[in-house]
């Protein structure tokens, strides 16, 4: 598995296509640390989530993955208290999985599902190298509209707010995004792509 990782503080100086790169990245947080945060969770009566900080802190887990949570939940507790999603004891969000038709492909499957570490894209073949020309395309830009969070719309069919959320203080150039471009092409082998991401862009990349 190809898994890279960005939080927070991270910097990307400059990144090279396929076969040469150079960056120089501030490694703040993996997705492991975020993942590592669930015996913290606490599932609260009303079915909301949040996080045992000052629990997290003293057992030594990573502040920067306690950020990128606590923003995950800001997010995901308005929808489970208007009835859009719900919780179980185990963590689990009901109603979390959508399914998104493509007409142009039958090799993978396509549909985005929420978590609480973050969220989950399977991509076919062929969104998967839809999504790789357009972060390239977009990352070329010379002012990258719309910012991290059309980054993100790129890659999950969420709302801009949402989108907007889990950019929220990223501050990526363009050398983050040829990455993540990479990443994802490199991984799909026909079939297409597992892209997990939590808040702040943290990702992680497997094949289908």
């Amino acid at each position: 598995m190809l898994a890279i990782v960005m939080l927070l503080t991270m910097s990307v100086t400059a990144f090279a296509a396929e076969n040469s790169s150079t960056s120089d990245y501030e490694m703040t947080a993996t997705m492991d640390d975020v993942l590592a945060l669930e015996p913290f969770v606490i599932r609260n009566p009303n079915g909301t989530l949040s996080i045992d900080v000052e629990a997290a802190q003293e057992h030594g887990c990573n502040l920067a993955a306690i950020e990128a949570l606590t923003q995950h939940f800001a997010v995901i507790n308005p929808q489970i208290l208007n009835g859009e999603i719900s919780t179980d004891e185990n963590l689990n969000i009901i109603n979390g999985e959508h399914l998104i038709r493509s007409h142009r492909c039958s090799r993978g499957v396509n549909s985005y599902t929420t978590y609480w570490w973050g969220y989950q894209r399977y991509a076919c073949n062929c969104e998967s190298e839809r999504i790789v020309s357009d972060l390239n395309t977009w990352a070329a830009g010379s002012t990258m509209t719309g910012g991290a969070a059309a980054g993100v719309a790129i890659v999950f069919p969420v709302t801009a707010a949402v989108a907007g959320a889990i950019a929220a203080g990223a501050a990526f150039d363009a050398g983050y995004w040829w990455l993540l471009a990479t990443r994802i092409d490199a991984n799909n082998e026909g079939y297409g792509t597992i892209i997990n991401m939590t808040h702040v862009l943290v990702f992680d990349i497997e094949p289908q």
